[in-house]
């Protein structure tokens, strides 16, 4: 059965039927039926505090963006809404279509990443990690998710995943750029290790939320562990024991895991300990200009050695300068990946030149 959190993308283009909006204070709802009067849509009042509003035809866009620029963001927050079907009443089987306004109004708005998702308009850019004292070496690639456009344009993940943040598309977004690098990762034939990006926060439960993962990177025919799943934002982990059990379900297939943007602060440094990665990435902050920096060096010069003691590798990445990469290779970094070396691409660079 297909999981409606992450395999089955919401949709929100509907033509017709009724919307019901439940504002949480009495200035919003007046706020919602002056516009709607304004405009000229049809609408009840089926309850204290409650609005139905007719949707014509190719007039839920328009109801979407006029409300939003008449609301603010917390008022858009506690409002909810619920789309109707023609002729249909509200019963409990609706509950779990209640959203807030700002989702609906992002839906409506994020309909091309629906779109994206849906037809599989998915696709991964390379970006080479080398080994650190001999960077012509590759040691292993990040898959990097990009958006294909319906007009043959790149998007990029930050386009994407703000979107997804707003509708509330992150799980479904975030596992099909997983299954988007592995798919890509096989068809240019990539025989080094794949370090491939995750959200923690995308994943409800991990044991069922991962299983197309698992299964697709089965069928890949490589070994499990050539593919490293690496948790980004791991300073901003709001739930360290629902992060612990991803990692428990990812190595129990087999799989390697690291840590992104250690040094970016407390969080990401508190989680070392108990997570205990098979590889860490230090924040992009630390490593530009380190070679100058004395605080950046001790700072850099203390995450080594305790990750040497807990049995981590090291990998420093945002490496633009050659004068860093001298320093990070003689300070014991394992791994860099830079621009200095080579640039994401699909097809990945088959070769970086020495550094």
């Amino acid at each position: 059965m297909a999981c409606s959190a992450c395999e089955i993308v919401p949709r929100t283009d509907f033509e017709d039927g009724r919307l019901l909006v439940a504002p949480a204070i009495g200035h919003t709802l007046s706020t919602v039926i002056g516009f709607v009067e304004e405009q000229g849509f049809a609408y009840e009042r089926p309850a204290d505090g409650l609005v139905a509003v007719d949707l014509a035809p190719g007039r839920a866009e328009q109801l979407a963006e006029g409300l939003a620029a008449r609301m603010s963001g917390p008022e858009q927050a506690d409002c909810r809404v619920a789309h109707l079907a023609p002729n249909e009443s509200f019963h409990v089987g609706h509950m779990s279509k209640i959203q807030p306004f700002e989702v609906f109004a992002s839906r409506i708005g994020g309909s091309w990443l629906a779109d994206m998702i849906d037809e599989n308009r998915l696709t991964a850019h390379f970006h080479p990690i080398v080994h650190a004292r001999e960077p012509e070496r590759i040691f292993a690639y990040e898959s990097l998710v990009r958006g294909l456009g319906t007009d043959g344009r790149l998007v990029s993940p930050g386009e994407m995943f703000s979107a997804a943040r707003s509708a509330q598309l992150m799980f479904h977004l975030d596992r099909a750029a997983r299954l988007a690098a592995i798919d890509e990762s096989s068809r240019w034939g990539i025989e080094q290790p794949l370090f491939i990006n995750f959200n923690p926060t995308a994943i409800y439960d991990p044991a069922f939320c991962l299983r197309t993962t698992i299964a697709a990177a089965g069928e890949s025919g490589r070994s499990p562990d050539q593919f490293v799943f690496e948790v980004v934002e791991s300073d901003d982990v709001g739930d360290p024991d629902h992060l612990l059990r991803i990692l428990q379900v990812y190595r129990q297939a087999g799989f390697r895991v690291a840590l992104d943007d250690l040094g970016a602060g407390y969080g990401s440094l508190n989680l070392l300990h108990r997570l205990k990665p098979d590889f860490v990435k230090f924040d992009r902050e630390l490593i530009d200009h380190i070679d100058r920096e004395s605080d950046k060096q001790s700072i850099v010069n203390a995450i080594v050695n305790m990750a040497r003691e807990l049995g981590c590798q090291t990998v420093a990445e945002g490496i633009e300068r050659p004068e860093e990469w001298q320093w990070l290779a003689e300070n014991g970094a394992d791994y860099l990946q830079g621009f200095y070396f080579a640039k994401p691409g699909n097809p990945p660079p088959p070769s970086v030149p020495g550094g």
